[in-house]
């Protein structure tokens, strides 16, 4: 038979400190962990300092960790816990990775030649199908998408619908990012497309497909580009996890929307 044993009366206890991803070693003071207990009563047991703050626990007491709940700075890490079941101080660790708010967008024509404002762009008739390629690059030790999710990032095409009838890549369609419905107009569409979570100079190139309907576009037709990250919160009324781009007020998780790369059509 085991037998619990608690010194004086005394219980186990959790020290809490993080750490950058891709930075070991790089500690986090400025940042909190707030603790659930799961077994049992349900409990909110608030934040604790990642500045080494201590939580005494319950002797094989089950938590459920959010570190950087709520930050703006890092994404939040969500691991399980399960304390010791005799008199110990745990150390535990986080890792979180801080947010790159706004990752590079690169456009390459047809010939794989990278757009700029007023270099390349892309030719489109009527009646015509044009492959193009759209690459999203992540900085140096930073991250576009919380590490913990399931989901991925979402990419979003705005274009004219009259002039194209299609921007597609062929990575499954995504949710419509809340963020994104604010830029909503008359003849324009927004479709958006899974993006893989990306990390530390991590980058994806995603083939982009263009149809255009039977009037010619022309520069006036550029495709608007928007990229939104998936990311963590909770329900401020009910404390359900929120993995996703918006949260229960429509308010944006993770990064804002990024903005102000476009497909550009001649």
């Amino acid at each position: 038979m085991r037998v619990i044993s608690l010194i004086r009366g005394q219980k186990p206890e959790a020290s809490f400190t993080a750490e950058r991803m891709f930075l070991k070693g790089t500690a986090i003071t400025t940042e909190w962990v707030r603790v659930f207990k799961m077994n049992g009563d349900f409990q909110d047991l608030a934040q604790t300092s990642t500045d080494s703050g201590v939580l005494s626990t319950a002797p094989e007491g089950k938590y459920r960790l959010m570190y950087g709940e709520n930050s703006t700075t890092y994404y939040t890490q969500v691991v399980d816990y399960e304390a010791p079941c005799q008199d110990a101080t745990d150390n535990k660790v986080g890792v979180l990775c801080y947010i790159d708010t706004d990752p590079t967008v690169t456009v390459k024509d047809e010939n794989d030649d990278s757009q700029t404002s007023s270099t390349f762009a892309q030719a489109v008739t009527t009646s015509d199908e044009v492959d193009i390629i759209v690459k999203v690059k992540v900085a140096s030790d930073k991250c576009y998408g919380n590490p913990s999710a399931e989901g991925d990032n979402a990419i979003c095409f705005k274009f004219n619908n009259t002039a194209l009838t299609s921007v597609k890549t062929e990575t499954g369609s995504s949710d419509l990012p809340y963020a994104a419905t604010a830029y909503a107009a008359a003849g324009y569409s927004i479709n958006c497309y899974n993006l893989p979570k990306l990390a530390d100079r991590g980058e994806v190139e995603l083939p982009v497909t263009i149809k255009s309907g039977s009037s010619e576009p022309g520069v006036d037709h550029n495709v608007t580009i928007y990229l939104d990250d998936i990311a963590f919160d909770l329900d401020a009324d009910d404390l359900i996890e929120i993995w996703g781009f918006h949260d229960e007020d429509n308010n944006a998780l993770g990064s804002a929307l990024v903005t102000g790369d476009f497909i550009y059509i001649s």
